[in-house]
């Protein structure tokens, strides 16, 4: 059970850290030839990708829940 909290935790970490680098490396630099376009662009982009790291986020804390509830569950039932 700790080793899948500590492996969310790590992928959580991870996931941050490459979000910063596509953000640094990709989004930062755009340069559009409109820069109230470009920004809205880099807002959006950021945006997007906060969304899809915490979609991706609770998709992977929801598994963990509902396979730790089942495991508790078969627990119970082989005890009574």
């Amino acid at each position: 059970m700790k080793a899948g909290l500590i492996g969310i935790v790590f992928f959580v970490w991870v996931s941050m850290l490459f979000g910063v680098w596509v953000t640094w490396k990709f989004v930062a630099p755009l340069q559009l030839p409109n820069p109230v376009l470009g920004g809205v662009a880099k807002v959006w982009l950021g945006v997007g990708l906060a969304a899809l790291w915490l979609w991706i986020w609770r998709k992977i804390a929801n598994t963990y829940f509902w396979q730790t509830i089942k495991k508790k569950q078969d627990t119970v039932q082989a005890c009574a």
